[in-house]
C-alpha cells in the first residue's frame, strides 16, 4: 500500500532517482492517456501526480498550459531541473496534496499518468479535484489493472515470491499503485464526487523493464529496476544483502526467456479512465 505521505517522503526520493528509467517504462501508457484526452492546444491543463514532469512537459509539447501537481519534493526537483535545461516547453509545477490543492483559476481538463490511485479519502479529494476544472471538462487517468494481468509485475512474483517479507492483502481500492485494478469502486468514488460519464476502457503494451537501452546488458537492467523501483522494490530492500543477493540471482535466471530486442519485455495491462466534471 502507497500513500500520500509515502510519496512525499521516502518513495518519491526512491523514484526521482529512477526518473529516466521509469518514463521510459511508462511511455506507451502516458501516450495512450493522451490519445483519449485529444486536443489539448491552448488549454490549461492539470497533471495530477506528475512525478519527474515527463507527462507535464508530454502535454505542454501537445499545446497545453500545462501545471505539473505532485507531493514530493524530490520528483518535483527533478521537474523543474528538466524545466530549466534549454529547450524544455513552458510548464508550471506545484507542491501540494491533490486532496486539498487550491488553484486561482479553473483548468479545462485534468490529466494523470498513475497519479489517481493514491488518496486516503477518495470521494473528498475527487470532489476537490473536480471544483479545479470549468463545468463539463474531461479527465483522463492511466491506472493498472490487477496484478496477475500485469507480467512485468506478477512474472518476478512468482519468481520471487517465497523470498520476500509477508504482506498482508490490502483491502480493495486502498491507496497504492492497484488501487484502482477493479473499476466498480473507483468509479463509484468519482461518481459520488460528482464526475460523470465516467469510463474504463483496456490498454496494454509491453513493458521494457530498465528501459530499452542502458549501460548494463538487459537482464541485470531489469533485475535492478524491479529491485529498486517497481512495486515489489520495498519489500525486497526489506531483506538482508544475503537474501537480495538471492532475489537478483533468481531474476536474473528468470528472466531470460523474456529478453527480445535488446530488452526484457512482459506485458502491462491498464484501464484508461475517462469522466467529465
Amino acid at each position: 500500500m502507497s500513500t500520500v505521505e509515502d510519496w512525499a517522503g521516502d518513495l518519491g526520493r526512491r523514484w526521482a532517482g529512477e526518473a529516466e528509467r521509469q518514463d521510459r517504462m511508462l511511455a506507451p501508457f502516458e501516450a495512450a492517456g493522451r490519445a483519449a484526452l485529444g486536443d489539448v492546444a491552448g488549454r490549461r491543463v492539470l497533471d495530477l501526480g506528475c512525478g519527474p514532469g515527463a507527462s507535464t512537459f508530454a502535454l505542454a509539447r501537445d499545446g497545453a498550459e500545462a501545471t505539473g501537481l505532485d507531493v514530493s519534493p524530490d520528483l518535483l526537483a527533478v521537474a523543474r531541473a528538466r524545466a530549466a535545461a534549454p529547450g524544455a516547453p513552458p510548464v508550471a509545477f506545484v507542491e501540494g496534496d491533490a486532496a486539498s490543492a487550491r488553484f486561482e483559476a479553473p483548468f479545462d481538463a485534468l490529466f494523470s499518468r498513475f497519479g489517481c490511485m493514491f488518496f486516503d479519502d477518495p470521494v473528498p479529494a475527487w470532489a476537490n479535484l473536480r471544483a479545479a476544472l470549468v463545468p463539463g471538462a474531461p479527465f483522463v487517468g492511466v491506472a493498472w489493472r490487477p496484478v496477475k494481468e500485469n507480467l512485468w509485475v506478477f512474472e518476478p512474483l512468482k519468481l520471487i515470491g517465497d523470498l520476500l517479507p509477508p504482506q498482508p492483502s490490502p483491502p480493495p481500492g486502498a491507496p497504492g499503485p492497484f488501487g484502482w485494478a477493479e473499476p466498480a469502486l473507483p468509479g463509484s468514488w468519482l461518481a459520488e464526487a460528482g464526475w460523470r460519464e465516467v469510463d474504463f476502457e483496456k490498454a496494454e503494451a509491453d513493458i521494457a523493464l530498465g528501459g530499452e537501452t542502458g549501460a548494463a546488458p538487459p537482464i541485470p537492467r531489469a533485475a535492478e529496476a524491479i529491485m529498486t523501483g517497481g512495486p515489489l522494490s520495498r519489500r525486497i530492500l526489506e531483506l538482508p544483502e544475503d537474501a537480495q543477493a538471492e532475489v537478483r540471482a533468481r531474476l536474473e535466471a528468470g528472466l531470460a526467456p523474456f529478453v527480445r530486442d535488446g530488452a526484457v519485455r512482459l506485458p502491462g495491462r491498464v484501464w484508461v479512465v475517462t469522466a467529465r466534471a
